[in-house]
């Protein structure tokens, strides 16, 4: 894959995400260590979300998607954490891929960057293995691998660039080209990585270089 993003990339060190942990957990009898109390992602780490189902991964997950200010609603399991900060620029690869059954790739993927010419999205979802008359493919008729190829090229070429990427279980379903695809996409990918995965052959793949593990924090 021949895929430069240097407009995605995070100088070392630059706070993408801050997570402070729940004022009832806090105060429970036995502290927890700093670096599980106030958790700081700086760019460009790649960091696994992991815990067992129902230990507050994916409200987690929709609580650092929020916007900057909004209460959480009543949330099921609760999460640890509250975020402090984020960065804005946030792209995110959900379990269940939502996309226009009516749109074809080019367009899906204009949508994130309508300040581009139609050539320079051709030029860049050839990179991405999306050739010649395939980017005129209907949405709809794409299997569930080309779907979530889709969903990641529309996160990857978007304006602003993403300086963090969230990917919940990225690879429940695909077949193992479409999972070397997606390792392959993601090393071009110069931000934040933030991935909830249970294959450890993925996370090691894709470089995670440590692991915010929920049933370590959970009471």
């Amino acid at each position: 894959m021949h895929l430069e993003l240097p407009e995605t990339s995070v100088a070392a060190g630059t706070k993408i995400v801050e997570l402070q942990i729940s004022d009832e957990l806090a105060q429970r009898e036995e502290p927890l260590p700093t670096e599980l109390a106030h958790v700081i992602l700086t760019g460009p780490e790649r960091v696994r979300l992991a815990g067992a189902n129902g230990s507050g991964k994916s409200t987690l997950i929709r609580r650092i998607l929020a916007h900057p200010g909004e209460v959480p609603p009543a949330e099921a399991p609760p999460s640890p954490y509250t975020v402090r900060f984020r960065v804005p620029e946030t792209g995110h690869l959900p379990q269940r891929i939502l996309l226009d059954p009516e749109a074809t790739v080019l367009s899906c993927v204009a949508a994130s960057n309508p300040g581009a010419s139609e050539q320079q999205l051709r030029d860049r979802l050839a990179a991405l293995l999306f050739r010649r008359e395939e980017v005129f493919a209907r949405v709809g008729d794409l299997s569930g691998g080309e779907r979530l190829r889709v969903a990641l090229a529309r996160e990857l070429l978007a304006a602003p660039a993403p300086r963090l990427l969230i990917l919940d279980e990225p690879t429940n379903a695909l077949d193992l080209p479409t999972v070397d695809w997606l390792v392959d996409a993601l090393s071009t990918y110069r931000g934040a990585l933030l991935l909830v995965t249970h294959d450890d052959d993925l996370a090691a793949r894709v470089g995670i270089q440590r692991t915010l593990d929920l049933n370590a924090v959970g009471p």
